[in-house]
């Protein structure tokens, strides 16, 4: 009873912001709209490098975090990797709106390694309700693959990009979480 009472006073919260935010409006559309976006999950990337890449809730659709160790190992293993595999969709410049920073992951994974600008600062956050579920740092991220599909039904293309953390600065990766965002 306790968490229902906390969820319709947040709602409460929400609706008056409407009101304020939309000037006086209310309509059932403008209340479903804001329930959707407090009540939804998504993910945020910032890549920093030279340039920086910065992906939101409506390109990335899903992440996997991987801790990677030898499968035939019999006792804890030092070689110890950490993966993110990210997926989403890429989002067309419309109306005068600037296209997504896809296009700049596409450049990054082109980055050959002689460059030192082939390891950047990477960070991902998870966020469910106005939490930061979980923030996934890597501080010397490369890229492994990035792959673009395009097709003729879908409309918007997607996007894959795998990643890993420079294995011997694997120590400095980390991993928060349980915040508010």
């Amino acid at each position: 009873m306790e968490l229902f009472k906390k969820v319709l006073r947040a709602l409460s919260h929400r609706f008056a912001f409407i009101h304020k935010f939309r000037g006086g409006e209310s309509s059932p559309e403008a209340i479903t709209f804001y329930f959707k976006e407090a009540t939804h999950m998504g993910f945020r990337l910032l890549v920093e490098g030279q340039e920086t890449i910065e992906l939101g809730m409506d390109n990335i659709q899903t992440v996997v975090y991987d801790t990677d160790t030898p499968n035939d190992s019999n006792a804890r293993s030092t070689d110890v990797g950490s993966t993110l595999l990210i997926k989403g969709k890429i989002i067309t410049a419309t109306d005068g709106d600037s296209a997504d920073d896809t296009m700049k992951l596409a450049l990054w994974s082109l980055v050959p390694a002689e460059k030192a600008d082939c390891y950047r600062k990477l960070t991902l956050e998870v966020i469910a309700a106005d939490q930061v579920v979980r923030k996934i740092h890597f501080p010397n991220a490369f890229v492994v693959d990035y792959t673009e599909s395009f097709g003729d039904t879908e409309g918007v293309g997607s996007f894959t990009l795998f990643v890993k953390q420079k294995k011997d600065k694997t120590e400095l990766a980390k991993i928060d979480g349980g915040y508010a965002v």
